[in-house]
């Protein structure tokens, strides 16, 4: 009978231990969320409020998958968080669809990006070098996201994987969001980029902590996608600062 207990008691613990974990994804998913929310509320999701230009339809498109990715993830860290295991993985099948449909959303936004800024009167070739680094960083960053959610989808029968490959889906493509809230008057004098840089290493840097917290050590997939992540970044910046790159822009 003690034998029983014992085991009750460490059956409960585990669960409530793993239960503990989660909330980290939970929280995470749901601040990316959030992040989201707030860099596209003057140009989307409040745009009433704020008087902003029209947006084309293929923009609201992507503002709509986009969003649905955000909300999607957020249920799902929501269900492993009350232990509906078994609902996560039924409705993990959408993630192929959702994530899939974020590829050609993305990259209709980003082509569209030079074009639009024309329209604007921005002067292109005046801020070419910036403007080449945010059109190769965004579509280094969709192909990023492309790499992790294949890996998620090949692991979604190793959970440590899984969630952490979909978190790390999730923040890449967070970078226009993070790039739209540092354009306040409140974070001007630091920039755009290295804002969003800046808070991409904090946002990665909690991954980190909460692999040191939970398993004093750093899981594989965090040091692994991690790694590229960081790689991906510099990666697109410096492809960014090539001539065939901001030629490429400039044709655009």
């Amino acid at each position: 009978m003690s034998d029983v207990t014992s085991n009750a008691k460490h059956h409960f613990a585990s669960a409530a231990g793993t239960r503990r974990r989660d909330r980290y994804f939970l929280f995470a998913s749901a601040t990316l969320l959030l992040i989201v929310f707030v860099g596209f509320s003057p140009t989307l999701y409040l745009k009433v409020f704020f008087a902003t230009p029209d947006l084309p339809i293929y923009l609201h498109m992507h503002g709509g998958v986009i969003t649905l990715w955000f909300l999607w993830l957020l249920s799902q860290t929501s269900l492993i968080a009350v232990n509906r295991v078994d609902l996560h993985r039924q409705l993990g099948k959408i993630a192929a669809v959702f994530g899939f449909a974020v590829v050609p959303a993305g990259l209709m936004a980003i082509l569209g990006e030079v074009p639009r800024l024309r329209e604007a009167g921005v002067d292109v070739e005046a801020n070419l070098e910036s403007i080449s680094a945010f059109f190769w960083g965004n579509l280094c960053d969709l192909l990023a996201f492309s790499g992790y959610l294949l890996a998620a989808l090949y692991f979604r029968r190793q959970p440590d994987f899984h969630k952490r490959l979909m978190l790390l889906a999730s923040l890449v493509i967070t970078l226009p969001a993070l790039a739209r809230i540092s354009r306040w008057p409140v974070f001007s004098s630091i920039g755009e980029i290295p804002f969003a840089l800046s808070a991409i290493a904090i946002l990665l840097g909690t991954l980190f902590a909460h692999d040191l917290m939970t398993r004093r050590r750093l899981h594989v997939a965090t040091v692994v996608g991690g790694s590229y992540f960081l790689l991906n970044l510099l990666g697109g910046l410096m492809l960014g600062e090539t001539e065939f790159a901001q030629n490429f822009v400039r044709g655009l």
